[in-house]
């Protein structure tokens, strides 16, 4: 359309100031272009209007002062003392310890917010430190733990999840301490949809920095290789064979009228995440402390996961996640081929009709799976009763059923979903 503009605000990526580039018609406008007394009118005018106790008051002008003009500090200052609905008394002594600190010497972002958000973790967690007490050294950690599990969650989940991800055996009603940390981070998280997420990413950036955290720094790879251990603690303790219980190997998934009921409540919302996310974190952790654990994942329960893939409707991602998995071991031969052929299989599976009623993972494609690894040997030793395929070039038989007493005839069903046989016994 004639006259159409589109106004996009961002950090400076790289990529997006490049694809920006391309553009035939553009204008950029950078922050630091902004008359700083500009942004301290508008910060002045957005404080005066989110803290009316403080309207035009001298605590308002210090925050302007040390807001310096990023707005992103006041926004930060203004969930810091009214999302709980202080009382005037709380949100003085709030203000004056932000003010404590006084007016930075420095305008640059990165001194500013470190200070604010060094108060607002104090606030939350800071204050279960004590090197005198072990115990409350244990609510700090944990506190921090559940700070850095929000953080990197491969994608924004739920108090109940987290509190499943991270949950200790002498920290009871452990659900009510996500929830109490996640109130006391309310001004720099956030929940939508029952999903938590944090409101800029200038607190990652803080949390992931060693020299700005301090005490609250997260150790990503160290983090994320926790994690990675949780994952597969959860899935080798959760995934089991056949977990939806379904009765009948006869009938497509879709034509299942109790299975979406079934899923829902054997396929808990923690074992959801740790299903769909385990390769995201392994890849983070980048670390081969986790190779035994991969090893007997690979024996067995890998094959309980793609079942709960599948029924999840996410078979198409078991063989990127396996291939994903195979990268990270690349030092480690035997793993390197297991997750090679474990990826390979799931595409086989995920590939063919088999996939559409999920008790077919064993009795079909596992039965004709060609391969001949321990692996995949190993695989079919824990299902005897699945058919014995026979795979050869000449006119050898292809499959062998074993049955109780001789087949005197057999008949094939119009649509070819049935074989039927009559012997003595039957």
């Amino acid at each position: 359309l004639r006259g159409l503009k589109f106004f996009a605000t961002s950090r400076p990526d790289q990529d997006l100031v490049e694809h920006l580039q391309s553009f035939q018609n553009k204008q950029f406008y950078h922050l630091r272009q902004v008359p700083v007394e500009e942004a301290d009118a508008d910060i002045n005018a957005y404080l005066n209007a989110e803290l009316p106790r403080f309207q035009d008051t001298p605590e308002i002008k210090k925050l302007v002062e040390q807001a310096a003009g990023l707005f992103i500090y006041a926004a930060t200052v203004v969930k810091y003392l009214s999302k709980l609905k202080f009382s005037l008394s709380e949100q003085m002594r709030r203000i004056n310890r932000l003010l404590e600190s006084g007016v930075p010497q420095s305008t640059k972002e990165t001194p500013l917010l470190d200070r604010l958000y060094q108060q607002v973790l104090f606030d939350a967690v800071g204050q279960f430190t004590d090197d005198e007490d072990e115990d409350e050294n244990i609510d700090f950690t944990h506190r921090l733990k559940i700070l850095h599990t929000f953080l990197c969650s491969a994608e924004p989940i739920s108090i109940h999840v987290v509190a499943n991800l991270i949950s200790f055996s002498d920290a009871p009603n452990f659900t009510e301490t996500v929830a109490h940390v996640l109130t006391s981070l309310h001004a720099v998280l956030y929940t939508e949809n029952d999903k938590v997420f944090s409101y800029h990413k200038s607190f990652t950036d803080f949390i992931f920095n060693e020299n700005r955290a301090k005490k609250f720094w997260c150790n990503p790879q160290k983090f994320h290789l926790l994690l990675s251990r949780i994952c597969f603690n959860i899935m080798n303790s959760e995934l089991r064979f056949n977990i939806a219980n379904i009765q009948s190997s006869f009938l497509l998934d879709c034509d299942n009228a109790a299975l979406p009921d079934a899923i829902k409540q054997n396929i808990s919302l923690v074992l959801r995440y740790t299903c769909h996310n385990w390769v995201y974190h392994l890849s983070l952790a980048n670390s081969n402390k986790l190779a035994n654990t991969m090893t007997n994942f690979l024996k067995l329960p890998v094959l309980f996961w793609i079942e709960a893939m599948n029924l999840m409707g996410s078979r198409g991602l078991c063989e990127y996640m396996l291939r994903g998995a195979r990268k990270v071991v690349m030092n480690n031969t035997p793993l390197e081929e297991a997750f090679a052929e474990a990826a390979s299989f799931a595409l086989y599976f995920s590939g063919s009709a088999a996939s559409l009623s999920t008790p077919h993972l064993y009795i079909s494609s596992l039965a004709t799976w060609r391969k001949t690894s321990g692996l995949s040997w190993g695989w079919k030793t824990h299902f005897p009763g699945i058919p014995k395929f026979v795979h050869s070039a000449g006119g050898a038989a292809l499959m062998t059923i074993t049955t109780a007493s001789p087949v005197y005839t057999i008949a094939l069903s119009s649509d070819g979903k049935y074989l039927v046989s009559g012997s003595e016994d039957r």
